[in-house]
Protein backbone atom coordinates (compact mmCIF):
# COMPACT_ATOMS: atom_id res chain seq x y z
CA UNK A 1 0.00 0.00 0.00
CA UNK A 2 1.46 3.20 -0.98
CA UNK A 3 0.74 6.25 1.11
CA UNK A 4 0.63 8.76 -1.43
CA UNK A 5 -2.42 10.42 -3.34
CA UNK A 6 -3.55 7.80 -6.01
CA UNK A 7 -3.85 11.08 -8.41
CA UNK A 8 -0.27 12.08 -7.53
CA UNK A 9 1.42 8.89 -7.80
CA UNK A 10 3.04 9.98 -11.78
CA UNK A 11 6.26 11.15 -12.68
CA UNK A 12 6.35 15.16 -12.64
CA UNK A 13 9.13 17.68 -13.82
CA UNK A 14 8.59 20.77 -11.87
CA UNK A 15 9.40 24.29 -13.03
CA UNK A 16 11.71 26.46 -11.89
CA UNK A 17 12.05 28.35 -9.33
CA UNK A 18 11.88 32.06 -8.85
CA UNK A 19 15.35 33.76 -9.01
CA UNK A 20 15.22 37.90 -9.32
CA UNK A 21 12.81 40.35 -9.44
CA UNK A 22 9.36 40.76 -11.55
CA UNK A 23 6.80 42.72 -11.83
CA UNK A 24 3.16 41.64 -12.68
CA UNK A 25 -0.25 43.23 -12.81
CA UNK A 26 -1.66 40.45 -10.74
CA UNK A 27 0.72 38.33 -8.63
CA UNK A 28 -0.66 35.02 -6.88
CA UNK A 29 0.32 32.82 -4.21
CA UNK A 30 -0.73 29.38 -4.38
CA UNK A 31 -0.97 26.80 -7.11
CA UNK A 32 -3.68 24.70 -6.37
CA UNK A 33 -7.11 25.07 -7.88
CA UNK A 34 -7.97 28.57 -6.99
CA UNK A 35 -4.48 29.98 -7.83
CA UNK A 36 -4.51 28.19 -10.97
CA UNK A 37 -8.19 29.14 -11.80
CA UNK A 38 -7.62 32.65 -11.20
CA UNK A 39 -4.06 32.95 -12.78
CA UNK A 40 -5.81 31.53 -16.16
CA UNK A 41 -8.86 33.81 -15.90
CA UNK A 42 -6.70 37.11 -15.27
CA UNK A 43 -4.27 36.22 -18.28
CA UNK A 44 -7.56 35.31 -20.53
CA UNK A 45 -8.30 38.72 -19.76
CA UNK A 46 -4.75 40.33 -20.80
CA UNK A 47 -3.68 41.06 -17.11
CA UNK A 48 0.01 40.09 -16.97
CA UNK A 49 0.03 37.23 -14.43
CA UNK A 50 3.05 35.62 -12.02
CA UNK A 51 2.33 32.77 -9.57
CA UNK A 52 4.35 31.08 -7.08
CA UNK A 53 3.95 27.87 -5.66
CA UNK A 54 5.96 26.92 -2.57
CA UNK A 55 5.84 22.70 -3.44
CA UNK A 56 4.84 22.02 -7.05
CA UNK A 57 1.22 22.93 -8.48
CA UNK A 58 -1.58 20.53 -7.50
CA UNK A 59 0.04 19.25 -4.53
CA UNK A 60 -1.81 20.50 -1.74
CA UNK A 61 -5.65 19.91 -1.64
CA UNK A 62 -5.51 20.12 -5.43
CA UNK A 63 -4.04 16.74 -5.85
CA UNK A 64 -5.54 15.06 -2.77
CA UNK A 65 -9.39 15.16 -3.48
CA UNK A 66 -11.96 12.83 -4.85
CA UNK A 67 -12.52 14.92 -7.90
CA UNK A 68 -15.70 14.95 -7.83
CA UNK A 69 -17.43 17.89 -9.67
CA UNK A 70 -20.82 18.30 -7.71
CA UNK A 71 -23.73 21.09 -7.46
CA UNK A 72 -24.47 22.49 -4.09
CA UNK A 73 -22.89 22.76 -0.69
CA UNK A 74 -21.67 20.62 2.18
CA UNK A 75 -25.32 21.03 3.65
CA UNK A 76 -28.38 20.34 1.64
CA UNK A 77 -30.26 22.40 0.08
CA UNK A 78 -33.59 21.84 2.83
CA UNK A 79 -31.08 23.12 5.44
CA UNK A 80 -29.56 26.16 3.90
CA UNK A 81 -33.29 27.54 3.10
CA UNK A 82 -34.17 27.84 6.61
CA UNK A 83 -30.82 28.89 7.68
CA UNK A 84 -30.54 32.04 5.66
CA UNK A 85 -33.39 32.45 3.40
CA UNK A 86 -34.57 30.86 -0.14
CA UNK A 87 -33.03 34.15 -1.88
CA UNK A 88 -29.75 33.60 -0.65
CA UNK A 89 -30.07 29.88 -0.35
CA UNK A 90 -30.98 29.83 -4.08
CA UNK A 91 -28.06 31.97 -5.48
CA UNK A 92 -25.81 29.79 -3.55
CA UNK A 93 -26.53 26.93 -5.06
CA UNK A 94 -27.06 28.74 -8.26
CA UNK A 95 -23.80 29.40 -8.43
CA UNK A 96 -22.49 26.40 -7.78
CA UNK A 97 -24.33 24.85 -10.93
CA UNK A 98 -22.89 27.75 -13.33
CA UNK A 99 -19.47 26.73 -11.48
CA UNK A 100 -19.95 23.17 -12.39
CA UNK A 101 -21.18 23.58 -16.22
CA UNK A 102 -18.00 26.35 -16.27
CA UNK A 103 -15.44 23.39 -15.45
CA UNK A 104 -17.08 21.06 -18.06
CA UNK A 105 -16.90 24.00 -20.42
CA UNK A 106 -13.65 24.42 -19.75
CA UNK A 107 -12.39 20.98 -19.92
CA UNK A 108 -13.75 20.85 -23.62
CA UNK A 109 -12.92 24.55 -24.77
CA UNK A 110 -9.09 24.26 -23.90
CA UNK A 111 -9.08 20.09 -24.71
CA UNK A 112 -8.09 19.42 -21.25
CA UNK A 113 -7.26 15.72 -20.88
CA UNK A 114 -8.27 14.81 -17.94
CA UNK A 115 -10.67 11.46 -17.55
CA UNK A 116 -13.88 13.39 -17.09
CA UNK A 117 -16.96 11.50 -16.85
CA UNK A 118 -20.16 12.83 -16.94
CA UNK A 119 -22.09 9.81 -14.90
CA UNK A 120 -24.20 11.89 -12.55
CA UNK A 121 -24.28 10.87 -8.58
CA UNK A 122 -26.23 8.96 -6.13
CA UNK A 123 -26.95 10.31 -2.32
CA UNK A 124 -28.37 7.21 -1.21
CA UNK A 125 -29.98 5.92 1.97
CA UNK A 126 -28.48 2.71 3.90
CA UNK A 127 -31.72 2.35 5.45
CA UNK A 128 -35.93 3.72 5.67
CA UNK A 129 -34.58 6.09 8.21
CA UNK A 130 -33.47 8.74 5.46
CA UNK A 131 -36.26 8.54 2.92
CA UNK A 132 -38.66 10.75 3.87
CA UNK A 133 -35.60 13.39 3.97
CA UNK A 134 -34.20 12.50 0.28
CA UNK A 135 -37.90 12.77 -0.90
CA UNK A 136 -37.88 16.12 1.18
CA UNK A 137 -34.85 17.31 -0.71
CA UNK A 138 -35.65 16.39 -4.14
CA UNK A 139 -38.53 18.39 -3.92
CA UNK A 140 -36.78 21.51 -2.71
CA UNK A 141 -34.41 20.85 -5.76
CA UNK A 142 -37.32 21.12 -7.76
CA UNK A 143 -39.33 23.86 -6.27
CA UNK A 144 -36.33 26.00 -7.03
CA UNK A 145 -35.42 24.80 -10.75
CA UNK A 146 -32.32 21.84 -9.65
CA UNK A 147 -32.05 18.94 -11.62
CA UNK A 148 -32.37 15.54 -9.85
CA UNK A 149 -34.57 12.15 -9.63
CA UNK A 150 -35.50 10.13 -6.66
CA UNK A 151 -35.12 6.34 -7.09
CA UNK A 152 -37.36 4.13 -4.84
CA UNK A 153 -35.26 0.59 -3.63
CA UNK A 154 -36.28 -0.63 -7.34
CA UNK A 155 -35.15 1.91 -9.68
CA UNK A 156 -32.24 1.82 -7.62
CA UNK A 157 -31.54 -1.73 -8.49
CA UNK A 158 -31.17 -0.41 -11.87
CA UNK A 159 -28.60 1.53 -11.12
CA UNK A 160 -26.42 0.07 -8.96
CA UNK A 161 -26.22 -3.46 -7.15
CA UNK A 162 -26.30 -2.06 -3.57
CA UNK A 163 -29.30 -2.94 -0.73
CA UNK A 164 -29.70 0.67 -0.52
CA UNK A 165 -33.16 1.92 0.24
CA UNK A 166 -33.54 4.85 -1.87
CA UNK A 167 -31.08 7.66 -4.04
CA UNK A 168 -31.11 10.65 -4.90
CA UNK A 169 -29.86 10.99 -8.26
CA UNK A 170 -28.10 14.26 -9.63
CA UNK A 171 -27.57 13.78 -13.42
CA UNK A 172 -25.19 17.10 -13.81
CA UNK A 173 -22.66 15.72 -11.32
CA UNK A 174 -19.19 14.40 -13.02
CA UNK A 175 -15.93 13.35 -12.33
CA UNK A 176 -12.24 14.40 -13.38
CA UNK A 177 -8.74 13.62 -12.49
CA UNK A 178 -8.31 16.94 -10.26
CA UNK A 179 -4.71 16.79 -10.61
CA UNK A 180 -4.75 16.11 -14.49
CA UNK A 181 -7.14 18.92 -15.02
CA UNK A 182 -5.08 21.68 -12.64
CA UNK A 183 -1.94 20.88 -14.41
CA UNK A 184 -3.52 21.09 -17.52
CA UNK A 185 -5.59 24.18 -16.43
CA UNK A 186 -2.02 25.70 -15.51
CA UNK A 187 -0.44 25.05 -19.15
CA UNK A 188 -3.37 26.63 -21.03
CA UNK A 189 -2.94 29.60 -18.68
CA UNK A 190 0.66 30.02 -19.87
CA UNK A 191 -0.76 29.52 -23.77
CA UNK A 192 -2.01 32.88 -22.36
CA UNK A 193 0.42 34.52 -20.61
CA UNK A 194 0.85 33.52 -17.19
CA UNK A 195 3.89 32.83 -15.83
CA UNK A 196 4.54 29.85 -12.89
CA UNK A 197 6.88 29.48 -10.70
CA UNK A 198 7.21 26.63 -8.48
CA UNK A 199 9.56 25.53 -5.22
CA UNK A 200 9.56 29.28 -4.64
CA UNK A 201 7.93 30.07 -1.20
CA UNK A 202 5.81 33.60 -0.51
CA UNK A 203 7.24 34.72 2.81
CA UNK A 204 5.20 37.54 3.19
CA UNK A 205 3.04 39.64 1.30
CA UNK A 206 0.78 43.38 0.82
CA UNK A 207 -1.21 45.10 -1.13
CA UNK A 208 1.40 45.76 -4.02
CA UNK A 209 4.22 42.81 -3.23
CA UNK A 210 5.04 39.50 -2.48
CA UNK A 211 8.60 38.75 -1.09
CA UNK A 212 10.14 35.10 -1.41
CA UNK A 213 13.45 33.83 -0.54
CA UNK A 214 15.25 35.12 -2.98
CA UNK A 215 13.38 37.27 -4.90
CA UNK A 216 10.26 40.68 -5.13
CA UNK A 217 7.34 40.20 -7.17
CA UNK A 218 5.68 43.71 -7.70
CA UNK A 219 2.01 43.67 -8.45
CA UNK A 220 -0.98 45.85 -9.34
CA UNK A 221 -3.18 43.06 -7.96
CA UNK A 222 -2.10 40.42 -5.23
CA UNK A 223 -4.41 37.17 -4.38
CA UNK A 224 -3.31 34.54 -1.78
CA UNK A 225 -4.69 31.42 -2.48
CA UNK A 226 -3.93 29.35 0.20
CA UNK A 227 -5.36 27.44 3.01
CA UNK A 228 -3.62 29.66 6.33
CA UNK A 229 -4.88 30.32 9.82
CA UNK A 230 -2.88 33.38 9.41
CA UNK A 231 -6.16 34.94 7.92
CA UNK A 232 -9.02 33.18 7.74
CA UNK A 233 -8.84 31.18 11.19
CA UNK A 234 -10.85 28.61 9.38
CA UNK A 235 -12.59 25.39 11.12
CA UNK A 236 -10.14 22.42 9.90
CA UNK A 237 -11.48 19.02 9.62
CA UNK A 238 -9.73 16.09 8.44
CA UNK A 239 -10.46 13.64 6.17
CA UNK A 240 -9.14 10.20 4.97
CA UNK A 241 -8.71 8.22 1.45
CA UNK A 242 -8.21 4.89 0.37
CA UNK A 243 -7.99 3.50 -3.07
CA UNK A 244 -8.70 0.30 -4.01
CA UNK A 245 -6.39 -2.09 -6.65
CA UNK A 246 -8.44 -2.80 -9.74
CA UNK A 247 -11.57 -5.28 -9.00
CA UNK A 248 -11.27 -8.10 -10.92
CA UNK A 249 -14.68 -8.46 -11.90
CA UNK A 250 -16.09 -5.39 -11.94
CA UNK A 251 -18.93 -5.73 -13.57
CA UNK A 252 -20.05 -7.71 -10.18
CA UNK A 253 -21.06 -4.26 -8.48
CA UNK A 254 -23.50 -3.03 -11.29
CA UNK A 255 -22.92 0.71 -11.29
CA UNK A 256 -24.70 1.59 -14.57
CA UNK A 257 -24.64 5.16 -13.69
CA UNK A 258 -23.94 7.24 -10.83
CA UNK A 259 -20.23 6.58 -10.66
CA UNK A 260 -19.94 8.32 -7.12
CA UNK A 261 -21.84 7.70 -4.41
CA UNK A 262 -22.48 9.60 -0.90
CA UNK A 263 -24.46 8.33 2.22
CA UNK A 264 -27.20 10.55 4.26
CA UNK A 265 -26.73 11.32 7.19
CA UNK A 266 -24.02 12.96 9.24
CA UNK A 267 -20.20 11.92 8.33
CA UNK A 268 -21.08 10.58 5.19
CA UNK A 269 -18.68 8.95 3.42
CA UNK A 270 -17.84 9.37 -0.26
CA UNK A 271 -17.35 6.76 -2.73
CA UNK A 272 -16.20 6.65 -6.68
CA UNK A 273 -15.90 4.12 -8.84
CA UNK A 274 -13.07 5.09 -11.61
CA UNK A 275 -10.23 2.79 -13.58
CA UNK A 276 -12.06 -0.23 -12.05
CA UNK A 277 -11.14 1.04 -8.91
CA UNK A 278 -13.60 1.78 -5.52
CA UNK A 279 -11.78 5.53 -4.05
CA UNK A 280 -13.52 6.15 -0.26
CA UNK A 281 -12.83 9.09 1.72
CA UNK A 282 -14.79 9.53 5.18
CA UNK A 283 -13.67 12.49 7.87
CA UNK A 284 -11.41 11.11 9.96
CA UNK A 285 -10.54 13.15 13.75
CA UNK A 286 -7.54 15.95 13.13
CA UNK A 287 -4.92 14.30 15.42
CA UNK A 288 -5.41 10.75 14.65
CA UNK A 289 -2.70 8.57 15.29
CA UNK A 290 -0.72 5.74 12.45
CA UNK A 291 -3.03 3.03 14.62
CA UNK A 292 -6.48 5.02 14.46
CA UNK A 293 -6.13 5.61 10.78
CA UNK A 294 -5.69 1.53 9.84
CA UNK A 295 -8.38 1.14 12.23
CA UNK A 296 -10.29 3.45 10.11
CA UNK A 297 -9.18 2.55 6.44
CA UNK A 298 -9.86 -1.36 7.88
CA UNK A 299 -13.54 0.50 8.50
CA UNK A 300 -14.23 1.93 5.25
CA UNK A 301 -13.51 -1.31 3.39
CA UNK A 302 -16.08 -2.90 5.62
CA UNK A 303 -18.53 0.08 4.08
CA UNK A 304 -17.69 -1.02 0.60
CA UNK A 305 -18.44 -3.93 0.95
CA UNK A 306 -22.04 -2.83 2.83
CA UNK A 307 -22.85 -1.11 -0.25
CA UNK A 308 -21.21 -4.09 -2.66
CA UNK A 309 -22.31 -7.28 -1.00
CA UNK A 310 -21.47 -9.35 -3.75
CA UNK A 311 -17.94 -8.38 -3.13
CA UNK A 312 -15.28 -10.02 -0.63
CA UNK A 313 -12.50 -8.56 1.31
CA UNK A 314 -9.72 -9.75 -1.14
CA UNK A 315 -11.67 -7.83 -3.69
CA UNK A 316 -11.15 -4.49 -2.28
CA UNK A 317 -7.30 -4.48 -1.47
CA UNK A 318 -6.02 -1.34 -0.45
CA UNK A 319 -3.01 0.43 -2.86
CA UNK A 320 -3.25 3.91 -2.18
CA UNK A 321 -4.37 5.91 1.17
CA UNK A 322 -3.57 9.46 1.98
CA UNK A 323 -5.28 12.32 3.93
CA UNK A 324 -6.21 15.49 3.19
CA UNK A 325 -8.20 18.52 4.94
CA UNK A 326 -11.60 19.53 4.67
CA UNK A 327 -11.83 23.58 5.74
CA UNK A 328 -14.24 25.65 6.07
CA UNK A 329 -14.36 29.64 6.29
CA UNK A 330 -15.61 31.04 9.80
CA UNK A 331 -18.92 31.70 7.65
CA UNK A 332 -19.33 28.08 6.57
CA UNK A 333 -19.42 29.39 3.18
CA UNK A 334 -16.70 29.74 0.84
CA UNK A 335 -15.46 33.45 1.13
CA UNK A 336 -13.45 35.95 -0.99
CA UNK A 337 -12.35 38.61 0.88
CA UNK A 338 -10.20 42.26 0.43
CA UNK A 339 -8.37 42.59 3.37
CA UNK A 340 -5.28 45.04 3.96
CA UNK A 341 -5.17 45.33 -0.13
CA UNK A 342 -4.99 41.60 -0.27
CA UNK A 343 -7.49 39.39 -1.71
CA UNK A 344 -7.85 36.04 -0.46
CA UNK A 345 -10.04 33.26 -1.01
CA UNK A 346 -10.55 29.89 0.97
CA UNK A 347 -12.98 27.59 2.70
CA UNK A 348 -14.25 26.03 0.07
CA UNK A 349 -14.92 22.92 2.30
CA UNK A 350 -14.55 19.80 -0.09
CA UNK A 351 -16.45 21.19 -3.03
CA UNK A 352 -12.99 22.84 -4.21
CA UNK A 353 -13.18 22.08 -7.74
CA UNK A 354 -16.17 23.74 -8.24
CA UNK A 355 -15.81 26.67 -6.38
CA UNK A 356 -12.41 26.96 -6.77
CA UNK A 357 -12.34 27.44 -10.10
CA UNK A 358 -15.58 29.59 -10.27
CA UNK A 359 -13.18 32.12 -7.35
CA UNK A 360 -10.62 31.97 -9.86
CA UNK A 361 -12.89 33.43 -12.81
CA UNK A 362 -15.25 36.16 -10.08
CA UNK A 363 -11.76 37.51 -9.45
CA UNK A 364 -10.12 38.14 -12.89
CA UNK A 365 -14.01 39.48 -13.17
CA UNK A 366 -13.55 41.66 -9.96
CA UNK A 367 -10.45 43.16 -11.64
CA UNK A 368 -12.10 44.42 -14.79
CA UNK A 369 -15.09 46.50 -12.71
CA UNK A 370 -17.54 43.54 -11.91
CA UNK A 371 -18.51 43.09 -8.26
CA UNK A 372 -18.05 39.99 -6.18
CA UNK A 373 -21.06 38.44 -5.71
CA UNK A 374 -22.70 39.51 -2.34
CA UNK A 375 -22.74 35.59 -0.93
CA UNK A 376 -19.28 35.09 -0.83
CA UNK A 377 -18.03 38.26 0.63
CA UNK A 378 -17.81 38.33 4.40
CA UNK A 379 -19.28 41.97 4.87
CA UNK A 380 -22.80 40.45 3.96
CA UNK A 381 -22.99 38.84 7.09
CA UNK A 382 -24.67 35.72 5.08
CA UNK A 383 -23.30 32.76 7.43
CA UNK A 384 -24.02 29.37 7.77
CA UNK A 385 -22.22 28.99 10.85
CA UNK A 386 -24.32 27.56 14.31
CA UNK A 387 -25.54 24.63 12.34
CA UNK A 388 -23.97 20.66 13.57
CA UNK A 389 -21.28 19.85 11.24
Amino acid sequence: MKNISFWKDAPYRPRRKLKGNIHADVAIVGGGIIGISAAYHCAKKGFKTVLVEKDIIANGPAGNNMGLVVEGTTLDLIEIVPMIGPKHAKQLWSYTSAAQRQVASLIKKERINCDMKKTGSLYVSPNKRWVSWLKKEVAMRHKYGFSCKFLDKNMLRHAISSPCECALFAPQDFLIHPVKFVRGLAARAERHGAKFYEHTRALKWNEHQVKTSGSTITADKVIVAIEADAFSKPHRKKAQVIVTKPLRNPDKIGWKYGHMLWETGLNYPAVRFWDNRLMIAKEIAHDATEKQRKTHAQQMVKTLLKYFPMLTKSDVAISHSWECFVIHSPRRIFTISHKNGVYYAYGCAGNGLTHGVLAGRLLADHFTGKKLPEIYVPSSNISLAGCSW
